[in-house]
């Protein structure tokens, strides 16, 4: 009778130990390995609504070719200078102005350095030996830097021809941003009769404008971009600036000069 009941305390502890060694790890490795399996298959979810959104804006893209042309050329990914000085000598011809003066200079950015890898993805929670460095990394998104420069055009003309011309470049199809204008009397079109200088209605304007471009990001995830979230394209923007920049100037096509073939 006394075996019986040393026996059975010593069944239970043993049970106990038992549970709590061997069987209870296992478990809670079961538990982690069922919440890394819940985890890959949102990823997988994700990068099936990425897919589908890819085809559906490629499809919406096709549809609205002209507005893709358009807004590649309205915000380029070169600096396109020489359209620029085909733009100012077109638009002050259209305006009535005669260019005095024309200046280009580049805008240099400091750029910081970040850091472009996010945390782990199959990282196992609690796992000795398994840390960010080893696990998996995935890219963040790194939205493209725009870079600038600078043009600045000095014509002269009445006050209704520069006002012609303030008007055609803020309407202009190639994104700016005015940062300068200034008005005067044009002095040499004035006449010095030796005692005053004489009224003219010859004027001098300046214009200084920023114009960015920026390039494409390549080599990122499509999981990061945003515009990947979304099955259709947010054009509002674009077609209201487009409906704006009504001082579109046309492609300057130069002529082959000379011979295709100078030794025949």
């Amino acid at each position: 009778m006394q075996l019986k009941i040393i026996i059975v305390p010593t069944l239970i502890i043993l049970s106990l130990v038992l549970g709590i060694g061997f069987i209870k790890p296992d478990y809670d490795t079961l538990l982690q390995k069922r919440e890394i399996l819940d985890q890959k298959k949102g990823e997988v979810a994700k990068i099936e609504t990425v897919r589908s959104n890819i085809g559906k804006l490629s499809s919406e893209l096709d549809n609205k070719s002209d507005l893709e042309q358009w807004s590649v050329r309205y915000y380029p990914e070169t600096m396109d200078q020489e359209r620029i000085i085909d733009s100012f000598n077109f638009m002050a011809l259209q305006s009535g102005l005669v260019i005095k003066s024309m200046e280009m200079k580049e805008i240099i950015l400091e750029k910081k350095e970040v850091l472009d890898i996010g945390g782990p993805l199959t990282s196992i929670p609690g796992e000795a030996g398994v840390t960010p460095d080893m696990a998996t990394l995935v890219p963040l998104y790194q939205a493209p830097v725009p870079n600038s420069y600078v043009a600045q055009v000095k014509a002269k003309g009445s006050y209704e021809n520069l006002k012609n011309f303030l008007d055609r470049l803020s309407r202009m199809d190639r994104m700016n941003s005015l940062q300068l204008m200034a008005i005067g009397v044009d002095k040499e079109a004035a006449v010095d009769t030796g005692e005053a200088v004489a009224a003219t209605d010859q004027l001098v304007g300046t214009f200084e404008a920023r114009f960015d471009y920026v390039k494409g990001a390549k080599d990122q995830s499509a999981l990061g971009i945003p515009v990947f979230e979304e099955s259709t394209l947010a054009t509002t923007g674009l077609e209201e600036a487009k409906v704006w920049a009504t001082s579109a100037v046309p492609v300057l096509n130069v002529d082959q000069s000379g011979r295709s073939n100078p030794f025949q």
